[in-house]
This record gives C-alpha cells, sequence and structure tokens, in this order.
C-alpha cells in the first residue's frame, strides 16, 4: 500500500505533533505485534505538555477523513508514536 495520510489535527493548540518518519513500502525496517513489516508513521509530539489524541484521524481517502480513529491515547510532551498502516 503506497503511503499518502493524512494526520488530521482537530484540535487548536495541536500543531506541535507532527509526523515525524514514515516508512513505506517496509521490507524489513519495524516489525509490527503480528511480525509483519507493515507500512508506518510515526508521530512526535515537540510541545512541553502532553496531547489526547483521541478523535484525531489517519486517512488515504480525502472523501473519507475519518478513516482510522486514534483510540483515548496521549502523546506525552516531547514523546513518539509508531502507528502501522
Amino acid at each position: 500500500m503506497a503511503l499518502a495520510m493524512l494526520l488530521l489535527l482537530a484540535r487548536s493548540g495541536s500543531g506541535d505533533v507532527v509526523i515525524n518518519e514514515f516508512m513505506a513500502d517496509n521490507n524489513s525496517t519495524l516489525e509490527d505485534s503480528y511480525g509483519r513489516f507493515s507500512d508506518w508513521i510515526e508521530l512526535y509530539n515537540a510541545s512541553t505538555g502532553a496531547v489526547s489524541l483521541a478523535g484525531w484521524s489517519l486517512t488515504v481517502d480525502a472523501a473519507n477523513l475519518h478513516q482510522w480513529v486514534f483510540p483515548a491515547v496521549t502523546l506525552p510532551a516531547g514523546g513518539y508514536r509508531v502507528v502501522f498502516a
């Protein structure tokens, strides 16, 4: 799957959460919990406070902006989160 994700920053003041790194066509860099080498996106919170990602979403379809919605998870200040696609 070609990785062309959109991160919807649904909350004001959330501009400090960025797509820090991504891997499309992953064949060997990072294995998911199922033992597969899925495409992945790494988010980074550059702010000094924690940010709740609840309600944020990732999509590959501009017509479906809520294709995959984050659960109630918090990204701590200076923290990273890898999402497998």
